[in-house]
């Protein structure tokens, strides 16, 4: 019989527990200025910044031939860009290079020439 009333006391307690009144709707704030970035901060007060990792996925430059304007680029698995594409070269966050992926591609590495700029070993490469 105490087990009973042990059991029957414990889902009382649960079901209270689960038992709250749900939350107000919050009112909608101002529309969303023309070429506003969704979910970026506009400066009103209460406003939320939403961060969103970025899809693009850079590369690196893992072998230079300056006499010969090219480069090799790896990549990661499936991030390989298309024949033709132009890309930008960054060091340490700023941009000293333009190449263009010209071919040919072997497992994770493809050939790019140098349009514009130089380009060292470990360089990252990324569109704008």
């Amino acid at each position: 019989m105490r087990w009973t009333w042990s059991w029957a006391l414990a889902g009382f307690t649960a079901l209270a527990g689960c038992a709250s009144p749900p939350e107000p709707a919050k009112p909608a704030g101002p529309p969303p200025a023309a070429g506003a970035v969704p979910g970026a901060t506009t400066g009103v007060q209460g406003s939320e910044t939403i961060l969103r990792p970025s899809d693009v996925v850079p590369g690196k430059i893992s072998l230079v031939n300056p006499n010969a304007r090219y480069v090799v680029v790896s990549y990661p698995v499936g991030a390989l860009p298309e024949l033709g594409r132009r890309l930008n070269v960054f060091r340490n966050g700023l941009k000293v290079g333009e190449i263009k992926i010209t071919g040919p591609q072997r497992d994770l590495n493809i050939v790019a020439d140098i349009v514009a700029g130089q380009c060292q070993r470990g360089d990252e490469v990324r569109p704008d």
